[in-house]
């Protein structure tokens, strides 16, 4: 919650155009709901949206924070697969 959104406002500000793009074509291929409730179905959504969340990081043009939010990826990637089978 405190570096994800620094990172989005610095990527707003500092993202070239090709970035954005990128950005745009991510956020479409993950619009298909996910088929099914299996590990599976939520792969594909998984690996683009880490690498939305990482265009994001880089766009920010501060390696630290980058860095920082690439490596918090395993701990927040486990921690929704974790409350999503317990909010059912």
């Amino acid at each position: 919650m405190l570096l994800e959104p620094a990172a989005a406002e610095r990527a707003a500000r500092y993202a070239i155009a090709a970035e954005l793009t990128d950005l745009h074509r991510t956020l479409e291929r993950m619009r298909p709901p996910l088929r099914g409730d299996t590990y599976e179905a939520y792969r594909g959504f998984a690996e683009l949206d880490a690498a939305f969340h990482n265009a994001i990081a880089e766009a920010s043009r501060s390696p630290l924070m980058a860095d920082t939010l690439r490596r918090f990826r395993a701990h927040t990637h486990g921690y929704r697969l974790y409350f999503r089978a317990y909010d059912s």
